[in-house]
């Protein structure tokens, strides 16, 4: 007998897909994890399709807290090791098979417990990369679940989970999706939108019905726009309001006047999003976002995203696609300023030799970053870190803390300095908070084109206006010159002192 496992709707769809075209005639059996907001529902529409001889529930609920709460209170490799086998224990006991009748195992997910006694036990299986293109990306899933669950991330890493173990018989990942280069042995081409798109139209109707995938009207010639949603509220990421703040400014920026689609992850249960958009087609969050071409006969202009790597596997049927990642979830404001640089860079500079970057949001800053021409002899380092004096003819640091300790360097020429001054004014309360980005420039004349950039940015969906206008702020940007200045005159003082008293200590 075969045996599929899952825990997600794209691994459902992966495993429908796979048997299909793999073992058509061969008996096998289907479990989903418990865990699935919609397992009942979900098995029960499988099971109806008459794909496989069994489909039903595998008992994954609640399986990792115990273990998660007594790991955390202390961490050693020894409590790991001895959690990792009581685990393999229980779940064996409670297995809703038979491991003696199984010849073949296919595991979506094998970072769960089913996929943990596959490896302890010492036993071979078929992997399914997490989603479209995680294999080469699977940090991306590892920066969640490290945040999720210390004990889980901890016993991944130990057992060497996500396409890693050396027992794997094969390993099933779309090669056009990765990132970079990837070793490929063991490895099979599996594209989940070249199969569908290979399919007849009766299997497709029969994989469409198990997933009640709905009709839309034509995308083709309008400027949609497609929001792939994110579980945050579910993993406890972020609150009900952050998450709508994030998607609002997510909106402003790449879909300001976009006819929108929503799709909300299978576990977005919080996302009140009809309600937020009422102007926006809201698709049902039971169906994997692979079948959203077949919703319609069109494309979206764009998808827009947060760490939700389903987008990758829609590339065919979008002309652009913007994919921010997690980091975004704890800096989400910092859009409204990172355009500001955007702005400064694209207002400021023609051209540029190179152009680095050294932040917490490398994505957002691909996403704002003007198609500045190569040329010239200028050097540009946009950056978040406070170290020695970079080797760069303009330095934009970013103060995303928002605290203003600037780098102590750049108190050494302050002529060459600039504190630019970005305005995020509320347009219900009128309410004015102000971020500030400091530019050093050792050329003056770049530095005195820069100055001139001017920013005004109507946010519709958040409701806010970003501005930057040089004549508005220039006593706020003296002001704060002044406080710099004082505050590193302070320090001179404050050292020349520590050397006189370390002076008088060494004397006696």
């Amino acid at each position: 007998m075969i045996l599929y496992y899952g825990v997600t709707s794209y691994h459902m769809l992966c495993c429908i897909l796979h048997k299909m075209t793999c073992h058509p005639k061969e008996e096998a059996q289907l479990f989903l994890s418990d865990t699935h907001p919609e397992c009942g529902k979900l098995t029960a529409s499988i099971r109806k399709s008459g794909i496989f001889q069994k489909a039903e529930l595998f008992p994954d609920k609640g399986r990792m807290l115990p273990y998660k709460k007594e790991y955390q209170r202390n961490k050693t490799e020894e409590k790991l090791d001895y959690f990792i086998e009581d685990l393999c224990k229980k779940t064996e006991k409670d297995f809703p098979f038979n491991p003696e009748e199984i010849t073949e195992y296919n595991i979506c997910g094998d970072q769960y417990a089913l996929g943990i006694w596959l490896i302890r036990r010492k036993k071979n299986y078929n992997f399914f990369e997490e989603g479209c293109g995680v294999y080469t990306r699977k940090h991306l899933l590892l920066e969640n679940l490290a945040r999720l669950n210390p004990f889980q991330y901890d016993m991944a890493a130990k057992c060497h989970c996500m396409g890693d173990y050396e027992g794997i018989t094969k390993k099933y990942i779309e090669f056009s999706s990765q990132e970079g280069e990837f070793d490929r042995e063991n490895c099979e081409d599996f594209s989940v939108k070249h199969i569908l798109a290979g399919m007849e139209e009766q299997e497709l109707g029969l994989v469409k019905d198990i997933f009640q995938v709905p009709e839309v009207s034509s995308m083709e010639g309008s400027d949609s726009v497609l929001l792939l949603t994110q579980q945050f509220v579910n993993m406890g990421f972020l609150t009900v309001r952050q998450e709508k703040e994030l998607y609002d400014l997510m909106l402003d920026y790449f879909a300001p006047e976009s006819m929108l689609y929503v799709k909300p992850h299978p576990s977005d249960w919080q996302g009140l999003y009809g309600d937020w958009y009422p102007d926006a087609v809201t698709l049902p969050r039971f169906m994997p976002s692979e079948l959203l071409p077949y919703t319609s006969n069109g494309k979206f202009k764009t998808g827009i995203t947060v760490s939700s790597t389903s987008i990758f596997g829609l590339e065919p049927y979008m002309e652009n696609i913007i994919c921010l990642d997690s980091s975004l979830e704890d800096h989400y404001e910092n859009i409204n300023w990172y355009y500001a640089v955007g702005q400064i860079l694209d207002q400021g500079i023609r051209e540029a030799e190179s152009i680095r970057y050294e932040g917490k949001c490398p994505r957002l800053f691909k996403a704002v970053m003007p198609d500045i021409a190569e040329g010239g002899n200028l050097k540009v380092l946009v950056t978040s870190q406070r170290g020695e004096k970079p080797a760069e003819d303009l330095v934009i640091y970013l103060n995303e803390e928002g605290k203003n300790q600037i780098p102590e360097w750049m108190f050494e020429e302050t002529d060459h300095l600039w504190p630019a001054a970005v305005c995020i004014t509320d347009m219900e309360s009128g309410w004015k908070g102000f971020h500030y980005i400091y530019i050093y420039s050792r050329q003056l004349q770049v530095l005195e084109a820069l100055k001139k950039t001017e920013v005004k940015k109507q946010l519709n969906y958040s409701k806010k206006e970003v501005s930057m206008t040089p004549e508005k702020y220039q006593a706020q940007c003296r002001a704060l010159e002044g406080m710099l200045n004082a505050a590193n005159q302070r320090i001179e003082e404050l050292l020349k002192e520590k050397k006189e008293l370390e002076r008088k200590f060494n004397q006696k």
